[in-house]
């Protein structure tokens, strides 16, 4: 898949490249692609469909990402305030106290008996505040069904989430048809421009952004997208 600036960094190269130190693994970085990404329905409900809106009809180019062509992007941080990206989060660590999924949620997210960990619950935090910090404004903060990816997403941003299969993992696809389908939808999010100054943020599961991308995503990075509009 071709991209127009590609960044991959990890949980901590977000909060760490911002403030101008430097980290030993994961750093940030780009490569070539292009984007755009309108999220979906009313927050903290599913969406009735995956689709996005009609008047944006890219359909994203499948070719794989060539992650080894990622190069280092010295102004990320900087330029973040502006929007314009599309953020791809993989969630990071399990090991939480199993609670019940509140009732609110009930019937919207799949429990799968996992649960954050109070030390990625804490980490999350500091994810999210980095965003703040950085002046970066979401359009969409879209997250799988999966109540263990939703924990993750809360504790960086709140409860103004979006559940959305196209997020969801593989696994729970049954359907080959259904799945293709939503690999595309998931391709197509990150090529839809956000709206003006804002950008989209998704949470999502490392094999289903591999079936998508050809690239197995690690727990705990995120990578960044700047669409240009095209494919």
């Amino acid at each position: 898949m071709k991209f127009s600036r590609i960044l991959f960094l990890s949980l901590f190269s977000l909060i760490l490249v911002a403030c101008g130190l430097s980290q030993g693994q994961n750093s940030a970085q780009s490569s070539d692609s292009e984007a755009t990404v309108t999220g979906t329905s009313s927050s903290g409900t599913a969406e009735t469909s995956s689709q996005l809106p009609s008047k944006q009809a890219l359909e994203a180019d499948p070719t794989p990402l060539d992650i080894a062509s990622v190069v280092n992007l010295a102004n990320l941080g900087q330029n973040l305030s502006d929007g314009g990206y599309v953020f791809v989060f993989r969630y990071t660590g399990a090991g939480g106290e199993r609670t019940a999924v509140p009732e609110n949620l009930q019937g919207q997210v799949i429990d799968d008996g996992q649960r954050i960990s109070d030390s990625s619950v804490e980490k999350m935090g500091l994810y999210g505040q980095k965003y703040r910090d950085l002046g970066v404004e979401a359009d969409h903060i879209l997250t799988s069904e999966y109540y263990f990816v939703w924990q993750h997403a809360q504790a960086a941003f709140g409860d103004n989430l979006e559940i959305n299969r196209d997020l969801t993992g593989s696994l729970n696809f049954s359907d080959d048809q259904e799945l293709e389908q939503s690999l595309q939808n998931l391709r197509n999010r990150t090529i839809q421009v956000p709206e003006a100054g804002k950008s989209t943020i998704l949470f999502t599961h490392q094999g289903k952004f591999d079936k998508a991308y050809g690239y197995y995503i690690p727990a705990g990075t995120t990578l960044v997208f700047k669409p240009d509009g095209s494919n």
